[in-house]
């Protein structure tokens, strides 16, 4: 259904979405400010839900910002570019308490708004997760757009994008699009993640879903198609089931299945699976805040839950006599150990739980 409202936008999430309401149905606005006056294009998905496309703001909101990307909003990767730092904040913030307390983690109603960075500059993204889609003869990187039935976007050139992940892209692309892959086998690629490396070789992890036999032919393409290159390759394959989704070992196919990150005045292990930060700049700003706040409580024992690899748990050695890093992945205790034992750190304790 395309119509054209000119509609007064009411609450908006973290996902950057306002809501109107409009003929009796609710209409999901991407990339308007609560308060503004806009003139819209629904579109219906499906589902029967309304996604509202903005022809134009006719009021704008005062904390309104011209955003740093070409793509906005149609990209649901950067979805609050539009909006002031403070508002950013404040947005994710609220999201996260509120899951936090309706999980009854917690039952304060305090924000604490410092604990959340938000990135000021551009080229902030050091990791992504993309699919490959049909660009007119080549396949590019992309990701589906936030309206319904519009074709998906091309995010080769992310002005977000570190420029060597963005060049990490291209060239990925330059090797799957030389004719060992076809239709068929872009198609079973549910996604490839990108992982810069800031020592050694960057990782590009594919994620194959299908039967065994085209899961091999797709192992054998790849490697022949980065058979030149100086990269670490590995793929998982996925396979639906009744139950769900089984996911094997990734299998890697060239280099190695762990990248380097620096982080502070440290370089970590990181193995294939365990979490490292999209953006080093704000993990930094995070620890600096931690650092200060163990400091200022007078704390001697720090028990971090969901300690990954150890990038925020190990620095805070260097003032904390002691931290318990506990994290449920197997993978992510091994390289906090690892990492611990680099760093010639021997009163760490790094556990797995849940």
């Amino acid at each position: 259904m395309n119509s054209l409202y000119t509609c007064n936008t009411s609450a908006i999430n973290r996902h950057g979405k306002a809501r109107v309401l409009c003929d009796g149905r609710y209409i999901f606005v991407p990339g308007a400010a609560a308060g503004e006056t806009v003139s819209l294009e629904t579109l219906e998905d499906d589902r029967g839900r309304l996604t509202g496309k903005i022809v134009a703001v006719i009021k704008s909101a005062e904390h309104r910002i011209d955003p740093d990307c070409k793509n906005f909003p149609d990209c649901p990767g950067c979805t609050l570019r539009h909006l002031q730092a403070d508002i950013q904040q404040d947005l994710i913030c609220t999201h996260v308490m509120k899951n936090l307390r309706s999980k009854k983690l917690i039952s304060s109603h305090t924000i604490p708004l410092e604990f959340i960075s938000i990135p000021q500059r551009k080229y902030y993204r050091r990791r992504c997760s993309l699919k490959y889609s049909s660009f007119g003869s080549r396949y590019l990187p992309s990701m589906r757009s936030v309206y319904p039935g519009c074709p998906p976007i091309d995010l080769s050139d992310c002005p977000n994008h570190h420029p060597v992940l963005t060049e990490l892209v291209r060239q990925t692309s330059d090797c799957l699009n030389n004719g060992w892959m076809t239709d068929d086998d872009f198609n079973r690629i549910r996604e490839v993640h990108f992982t810069l490396s800031d020592t050694g070789k960057h990782r590009i992890t594919f994620v194959h879903a299908g039967d065994n036999a085209s899961a091999l032919s797709v192992e054998k393409k790849l490697q022949l198609s980065f058979e030149n290159t100086d990269y670490s390759v590995l793929l998982i394959h996925v396979k639906s089931e009744k139950a769900g989704i089984s996911y094997k070992t990734p299998r890697v196919l060239y280099g190695e299945s762990d990248v380097k990150i620096a982080l502070n005045k440290y370089l970590f292990y990181v193995q294939q699976g365990v979490w490292s930060p999209v953006s080093v700049g704000s993990a930094e700003m995070l620890l600096h805040k931690l650092r200060y706040d163990a400091e200022l409580s007078g704390a001697q024992t720090v028990i971090e839950v969901g300690c990954g690899a150890g990038l925020m748990t190990i620095p805070l050695l260097e003032t904390i006599s002691q931290i318990i890093g506990i994290d449920k992945n197997r993978f992510a205790i091994e390289s906090a150990k690892i990492n611990a034992r680099m760093c010639g750190l021997s009163h760490e304790s790094f556990i797995v739980g849940d």
